[in-house]
């Protein structure tokens, strides 16, 4: 499937409206922008922030190791290019959590991969809907895989790596609940 016969503006305005806390993801770009200008690493309230924002379930497996080590990480990341290998090297976090740090940090850059994404693209056809979402979701290939198709997308249409997200994320849902119906 061509990328113009679906991605266009009118498709992101239909579908990017989504029901998400954009108030808090600015506030967490803001914050993470902060924190890295003075503190040149991300502050452990900007990082409780993220995980709360994408998967609250998945903090208590994070924080079992001292919050010191992990920004040591965030500093690191900054200059070197295993940017995503090196953050899946934490405990607690996998790919799905480590995009979307990423993303926080390089919003422009790396799109947060979630399963809602996943399937739209492949509803869509921008990914063989024989792949298991896991393939993607959960591994570093796979990851990049999916970053290729988004990044391509957003350049082709000249549209922001969040209002993609955003527009996949909501056209799932409701594609979902259609077929609950």
């Amino acid at each position: 499937m061509d990328i113009d016969e679906v991605f266009d503006e009118e498709f992101i305005d239909k579908w990017s409206n989504i029901d998400v806390d954009e108030y808090e993801y600015n506030n967490i770009i803001k914050s993470v922008k902060n924190d890295i200008e003075t503190e040149n690493t991300i502050t452990e309230s900007t990082f409780d922030r993220i995980i709360n924002w994408k998967s609250a379930c998945s903090k208590g497996n994070i924080h079992k190791q001292k919050y010191e080590e992990i920004s040591k990480t965030f500093t690191e990341i900054l200059s070197i290019e295993n940017k995503l290998e090196k953050l899946k090297g934490i405990y607690g976090i996998g790919i799905s959590i480590a995009s979307c740090i990423l993303h926080f940090i390089y919003p422009d850059d790396y799109p947060i991969v979630d399963f809602r994404t996943i399937e739209a693209l492949q509803l869509l056809g921008y990914i063989d809907k024989d792949v298991k979402v896991s393939a993607i979701r959960d591994t570093i290939k796979g990851y990049y895989s999916y970053r290729s198709i988004i990044v391509e997308i957003s350049k082709k249409v000249k549209i922001k790596l969040r209002e993609i997200d955003k527009a996949l994320f909501k056209f799932h849902k409701i594609k979902s609940l259609e077929e609950l119906k």
